[in-house]
């Protein structure tokens, strides 16, 4: 869930949950699955209602999209992804040399 405070100051936000996915082995180099969205432009407020923000996000090329207060349940910030921590683990230890399987 994005908050206000967060809306106003973050850039990169994902939707929904993110997943992780291993080679055959397990072994292989993980693969993560998200939909990553970046910040299109500012939030927009409103003196009237202060606990509402609108903000304009775009995802690849051609899809472009509002969180605001009724969606910000589905999204989540892109360096608070827990996907993203699992494979950063997974890479730490693959450099380390301890790259037997998942973490």
């Amino acid at each position: 869930m994005i908050t206000f405070e967060q809306a106003m100051t973050e850039d990169r936000f994902h939707q929904g949950a993110c997943s992780v996915s291993y080679g055959k082995t397990g072994k292989a180099n993980p693969t993560v699955t998200m939909m990553g969205w970046r910040r299109n432009g500012r939030t927009k407020t409103w003196k009237t209602r202060p606990d509402q923000f609108s903000i304009p996000v775009k995802y690849g090329l051609h899809s472009y999209g509002r969180i605001d207060h009724t969606n910000a349940w589905a999204f989540h910030l892109a360096n608070e992804c827990k996907a993203l921590a699992e494979v950063e683990r997974w890479w730490a230890a693959y450099e380390a040399g301890a790259h037997t399987g998942r973490l």
